[in-house]
């Protein structure tokens, strides 16, 4: 059975990334190196351990993403803008025109500070946006 993308399981990969559980790649498929990320989410959170995004997984990852600093890498973020809608171009982990358009973009429609910086009120309202596309 060969898996397909899902946004729902990319998301998933992106919280996990963001909050250093490695998933090896953010590709939407959640394979064996996700499954890993997720099962050490679950033991650190005491959760049944069963490498599965299930959604009291989904809910408690949410919660500590909301909750936490996250490791805010440039291809989460553009990722976050992808999601939020704001094309940042491609998605290869830098921080260029494109990303800082779109940041921009984002910020403008949020009402927020049009700083082109991803400060706390940016990536507060990035992760709502994130988790409301879910």
């Amino acid at each position: 059975m060969s898996r397909r993308f899902d946004a729902n399981d990319q998301r998933v990969q992106i919280m996990l990334n963001a909050l250093g559980y490695n998933t090896k790649g953010m590709d939407g498929i959640i394979g064996p190196n996700t499954e890993n990320a997720i099962y050490e989410f679950q033991a650190d959170y005491e959760l049944d351990e069963t490498g599965e995004a299930d959604q009291e997984t989904v809910d408690a990852l949410w919660d500590a993403f909301k909750e936490n600093e996250i490791n805010a890498s440039g291809t989460i973020i553009q990722l976050m803008l992808h999601y939020a809608g704001f094309s940042p171009g491609a998605i290869d982990g830098i921080i260029g025109r494109n990303t800082t358009k779109a940041l921009l973009q984002f910020q403008a429609s949020a009402g927020l500070d049009e700083s082109g910086e991803f400060d706390d009120d940016t990536i507060y309202n990035l992760k709502l946006n994130l988790y409301g596309a879910c």
